[in-house]
């Protein structure tokens, strides 16, 4: 027979069950306070400046300056400095530059997968990570002269 016992959890709204020491989880129709967070205004600076962030960039995007945002931020009661205005700003900003630069994935054609053969390259040389090696090893194809580390003696003047 189970022992049950009826327990609230951090004043969830709806008390639930703990049955033969096994936590039940809460329905997330019992969840009142988590869902009013993302009503309110955060408590760090950083967080707020990350929760007012659209309208920050559609600000920054009309043309407004950084200490243009933060003079109207102050107004809004979220006081804070410059140089502080600007780090969070930068983070949304190379974050979003980072997801437009990712590179396309390297296509693998499906009789090569288990081979050895080499991937085929991206079209664009600024997103295929191996450009470089691939430019290098085609310059050394047209080079004419190609060093031997083991030198054949009959081919040696003497």
């Amino acid at each position: 027979m189970a022992h049950t016992t009826t327990c609230s959890f951090f004043c969830l709204a709806a008390p639930f069950r703990v049955e033969a020491g096994l936590e039940a989880k809460p329905k997330s129709s019992d969840l009142v306070h988590v869902p009013a967070l993302a009503q309110r205004r955060p408590a760090r600076k950083a967080a707020q400046v990350r929760w007012f962030w659209p309208q920050i960039q559609a600000a920054l995007a009309a043309g407004h300056s950084i200490a243009d945002v933060r003079r109207e931020l102050a107004i809004d009661g979220l006081d804070i400095s410059y140089s502080k205005l600007g780090t969070y700003v930068a983070r949304p900003r190379r974050q979003e530059q980072t997801v437009a630069r990712q590179p396309a994935p390297i296509v693998h054609s499906p009789a090569s997968f288990g081979s050895q053969s080499d991937p085929t390259p991206c079209s664009d040389p600024a997103r295929d990570p191996l450009y470089k090696v691939r430019r290098v090893l085609e310059l050394k194809k047209k080079m004419s002269f190609e060093y031997n580390p083991f030198p054949n003696p009959e081919d040696q003047i003497r």
